[in-house]
């Protein structure tokens, strides 16, 4: 049923990635995914600049075929894996970056 050929890799790099989260918004898709290195790959000893291991990565496409890096326009939560996207009303999203909700989580950190 697929007539159009593959596009090129979406993610590229000297890493493996994993957990893709692929997002419609406007007229753009954006494709998360995690950037990682198993120990097994010894990057870390190489001469590699490892600063990317354990970071998350993202891609834009306006048309599916073309894609752009924007790995390093991402601002995301320190420890976070394997995310997931949910669209939700505006009014709740305030609350979540509310100054009152920074100061439940501080309250509520492990």
């Amino acid at each position: 049923p697929y007539c159009a050929p593959p596009s090129a890799p979406l993610i590229n790099g000297p890493f493996w990635a994993e957990g893709p989260s692929a997002v419609y918004s406007g007229s753009q898709w954006t494709v998360y995914f995690e950037k990682y290195a198993s120990v097994k790959d010894n990057l870390r000893t190489a001469d590699v600049d490892v600063s990317w291991i354990n970071q998350w990565g993202a891609v834009l496409s306006e048309d599916l075929a073309d894609w752009r890096d924007i790995s390093s326009e991402l601002n995301m939560p320190a420890g976070a894996r394997h995310g997931a996207v949910i669209q939700a009303p505006t009014h709740i999203l305030g609350r979540l970056f509310s100054p009152k909700s920074e100061e439940m989580k501080q309250d509520h950190e492990l």
